[in-house]
């Protein structure tokens, strides 16, 4: 018992040791996983983003190189303005999200307006308008009142004639993008731009985020980072947070995607988790090791009895009359019992385990007679077995049989060398019988043919000619 218990000491302690180091393991894998999480998500997200931004500004430069030579006209021609309406409606309904209102204004104020309603409607709206539009020569992107608004100029001839205004929406833009992968507290987004300025956040409650330096420097330098650091909630209670940062060049400003995820939260999870499950896997381990003791009680005792059993048995295998062999499939002897090895003049069951005996355990017919009776066996299941002069004639039965999932052919060997001789006897007098038989009847009818010739000629003839 004493065993045992120092068993189960050592098992506990490598237990514990086991323990500690899985759950430090575990936490630096959930750590490098959270990072990975959100630097893909931030990956994901701000290449869509881009994606979008680029697609916008390809597509409406494309819309305005065609028309460039009839924009002058879209006051004055019909086709013209349905031909340009058509394309900045597909062009609209593609950037909805992004684009919030379209017009065209030239030197004389007139103005067009295109815009979606909320219903998915298409407005077309021209008119003259009072207040005079100031016209712009080159291309330019003016923030007013959180929205972006770019100025694209055409001319007549080498007359400045009109701009081209997109309104653009980009905060309701990222917001809506980034609004998709918020999971309350636990995760959310934010905007900072280079200068440490936090431009947006969808979370909920107001903080403080510590070591933002950190997130403006990855935005100058343009290049992906995950970092740990905290924020200060608004009970001041400072917690730590894995934050992505995507570097975005948004209407040429330099912005940050963040994803923030809460670490002191599933840390704490984590430990709690890890804490219920030693618990649970130490008293499952307990009652296992009482069990497994009891268990072993049992199969100890009962490995007795087998032994005991298995003993009985190969003793009672050894000592049976008939000579016992077992073979694989393949015909290599497993096992041959005394009888068996003292029928074939062997001193030990090691000097065939494992051999082949085709070659010198063959069915023959040498020793059994042709011309005798009938025999109840067959003659194919009797073998001569020799060996130093020692010669034997053995009757083989054979038996195949699958234990365990293997297949064995299990034989019964019988020593019938005895019987073989007074076979042979039996047959060599028979034999010397028959042949006696023979010659007297040759002899007999050869003297007794020559009589009855010659009476046959005496009744036939007269006495005086004798």
């Amino acid at each position: 018992m004493r065993k045992y218990l120092l068993v189960v000491g050592i098992v506990f302690i490598l237990v514990i040791g086991v323990y500690s180091l899985i759950n430090k393991r575990a936490k630096r894998d959930q750590v490098n996983y959270q990072k990975e999480l959100v630097l893909r998500q931030s990956t994901l997200i701000g290449t869509k983003i881009e994606q979008i931004i680029s697609g916008y500004e390809n597509d409406l430069t494309k819309i305005l190189f065609i028309h460039s030579n009839s924009l002058n006209k879209i006051f004055s021609n019909e086709k013209v303005l349905e031909s340009i309406a058509t394309d900045l409606r597909t062009f609209l309904v593609k950037y909805k999200d992004l684009v919030t209102n379209i017009a065209i204004f030239d030197n004389q104020n007139k103005y067009l307006g295109i815009y979606i309603k909320e219903n998915d409607e298409f407005v077309l709206d021209t008119f003259p308008r009072q207040r005079i539009n100031n016209l712009y020569k080159r291309d330019i992107i003016i923030k007013r009142k959180g929205y972006y608004q770019s100025y694209f100029p055409f001319f007549k001839g080498n007359e400045l004639f009109g701009n081209v205004e997109v309104e653009i929406n980009i905060l309701g833009f990222l917001k809506r993008n980034l609004d998709v992968h918020r999971i309350n507290d636990l995760q959310w987004q934010w905007l900072v731009d280079n200068n440490n300025q936090v431009i947006f956040s969808n979370r909920a409650d107001s903080i403080k985020i510590n070591n933002i330096q950190e997130i403006s420097r990855s935005i100058l330098e343009d290049k992906e980072s995950v970092l740990e650091h905290s924020y200060t909630n608004s009970s001041g209670r400072e917690l730590k947070i894995i934050s992505a940062v995507y570097p975005l060049d948004v209407l040429n400003n330099d912005v940050g995607i963040i994803f923030s995820r809460e670490s002191s939260g599933f840390m704490r999870e984590l430990n709690r988790t890890n804490l219920i499950l030693f618990v649970v896997n130490f008293l499952v381990l307990a009652g296992l090791i009482a069990w497994l003791i009891y268990r072993v009680s049992l199969s100890h005792k009962a490995k007795i009895t087998k032994e005991a059993e298995l003993l009985s048995t190969n003793r009672i295998l050894e000592e049976f009359p008939v000579g016992i062999m077992i073979q694989d499939s393949l015909g290599k002897i497993k096992y041959l019992n005394r009888t068996g090895r003292k029928m074939l003049f062997i001193k030990n069951n090691e000097d065939v385990v494992g051999k082949t005996w085709s070659n010198q355990l063959v069915p023959s017919n040498k020793y059994i007679l042709k011309e005798e009776l009938e025999s109840p066996f067959d003659s194919n299941h009797f073998i001569h077995y020799e060996k130093e002069r020692n010669e034997v004639v053995i009757y083989r039965k054979d038996v195949k049989v699958n234990i365990n999932g293997e297949d064995l052919i299990l034989s019964g060997l019988i020593d019938v060398s005895a019987l073989e001789k007074s076979r042979k006897k039996e047959a060599a007098a028979n034999r010397a019988k028959s042949d006696f038989l023979a010659k007297m009847s040759h002899e007999i009818r050869t003297s007794m043919n020559a009589i009855m010739n010659v009476s046959d000629n005496l009744l036939k003839g007269k006495l005086n000619n004798l």
